[in-house]
């Protein structure tokens, strides 16, 4: 039986993570999801809100926490993306958990979440 070790990580500030996180997703297009500015992903990663799996160095999965504007109490959990090699592990719904606990957690129960579903 073949094993394979997956690290979960929260991305480490702008630094060496963000090009990569933007490269994973330009490199692995999927129609669900739209294409969000850097800017954001930036943001989501300086609150230790953009969290992603890797594999041998990889990144092979990941997902964000999204600021609307600053004035407005909401955010969005979004741009979840698990390449297949990963899918069916429930990687998924732990994403969605782990988001909506960072988000109680660094800004408070007042604070409103959204998302998209692709029905």
């Amino acid at each position: 039986m073949q094993t394979t070790t997956a690290t979960l990580r929260e991305g480490s500030g702008v630094g060496a993570d963000l090009p990569r996180l933007i490269e994973f997703y330009q490199g692995n297009p999927e129609r669900f999801l739209v294409p969000r500015p850097v800017r954001d992903f930036e943001g989501a990663m300086l609150r230790g809100q953009q969290f992603f799996v890797e594999v041998d160095g990889a990144i092979r999965a990941s997902c964000g926490v999204f600021d609307y504007e600053k004035e407005l109490p909401y955010v969005e959990l979004s741009e979840t993306l698990v390449l297949e090699p990963l899918r069916g592990y429930g990687l998924q719904r732990f994403f969605l958990r782990l988001r909506v606990a960072s988000v109680v957690y660094t800004q408070g129960l007042q604070v409103g979440i959204t998302t998209a579903v692709d029905p």
